[in-house]
Order: C-alpha cells, then structure tokens, then sequence
C-alpha cells in the first residue's frame, strides 16, 4: 500500500492525496501555500457523525496523513488497511492531533469553482484504525447542507492553521474562484484582513 509513502512525502512539502482527487491534490497545495509550510495538511474522508456530539465528526482516511501530526503521547504504528487483506501493509496507524484547525475542499461543477472554507476543532473520541481525527464544527446540518447539495465530494483537507483569511484573500485575485463559508464568519475574516 502507498499510504506510508504518502505520509512521509506530505511530511517533505510535497502532499499527496488518494483516490486520483485532482481537486483534492489542489485544496493540499492551497493549504501548505496558506500556511507558509509552517505545518502539514492532511487529506481525509467526511465519515460519521460522533456517537454522542452532535456537531462533531469522524476526519478518516486509510493511513496517508503526516507522522509529525500524530497525537501527542501516541506512536503511530504501520498496518494494513481495514478493506485489504493481511498481505497488504503499508499505511499509518493513528490518531492526530486535535487543537483548532481549518478544514477546506477546492472544488467545481460546470465551470463554476470554489472552495469551502471552515473551522474545527479535535475533540475525544472513539478509537477508529487508520489514520483519524474526530473534530467538531459549530453546525453540523448546515455544513452537511454545503456536502448534500455540493458541488464538494467526500473528500477535505485539513490543517492545525488559521488559513481562512489568506484563503478568502486569495480569492480576491483568482478568476472564477468563489469563497463558500460553511459557518456565517466572513464579516469577521473581512475585519481581521482590515486589521480591527
């Protein structure tokens, strides 16, 4: 499996994604610009609602996500996936760390293109395998509306940065390329980049 080739490529500035996600592999490159290559980004699966949070959810993705990410106090162990068999090792065994973090996906349908932007932050939860995070956003319904009715897949990236302000700013200067909070913040981006 490639999953552990990944995490250390990620690790070395150079983030790869799963799936042949061509917007997934941009919304990377978006999110380490942003944020300087002071941290990693991660590239995970919207998966399944927390047990007992309402507004939290499962980040997974079968085992690429960066070594340096791993939780404090953990060590990250190499395994297999779940969906392949014993013969198949290769992918990063861990949970990150939580904290704030922005959460992103570039995406577009008919020519039309934009990127959803968001905070959360890593909450407890149960232990899942693979490579995984439980985080929790201010309004789960409503993000999920922006996932149902798209033009965004299964697919985000996440980083232990506040890149929204660059990200929003940026915007401003790409052709065709729309912001699309999913929590009402965009006053306060725009006051933040004012300076207030």
């Amino acid at each position: 499996m490639p999953c552990m080739s990944n995490s250390l490529l990620t690790d070395e500035g150079i983030p790869v994604v799963c799936e042949t996600d061509i917007h997934g592999a941009i919304t990377a490159v978006i999110a380490q610009a942003a944020a300087m290559g002071k941290t990693a980004p991660f590239f995970a699966d919207w998966t399944v609602r927390h047990p007992e949070n309402d507004n939290g959810e499962l980040l997974q993705h079968c085992g690429p996500w960066p070594i340096s990410l791993v939780k404090e106090g953990t060590t990250a162990k190499l395994g297999r996936p779940f969906a392949f068999p014993e013969h198949c090792p290769g992918s990063v065994m861990s949970e990150i760390r939580g904290g704030d973090m922005s959460i992103l996906r570039f995406d577009g349908d008919h020519g039309q293109y934009s990127i959803l932007l968001g905070k959360a932050k890593g909450i407890e939860g149960p232990y899942n395998t693979g490579t995984y995070v439980w985080i929790e956003v201010e309004d789960w319904p409503r993000l999920e509306e922006k996932l149902v009715t798209g033009p965004y897949v299964h697919h985000c990236v996440g980083i232990h940065k506040d890149i929204l302000p660059v990200i929003y700013e940026a915007c401003r200067y790409i052709p065709g390329l729309q912001p699309d909070f999913y929590d009402p913040i965009e006053e306060k981006v725009k006051a933040w980049l004012r300076g207030e």
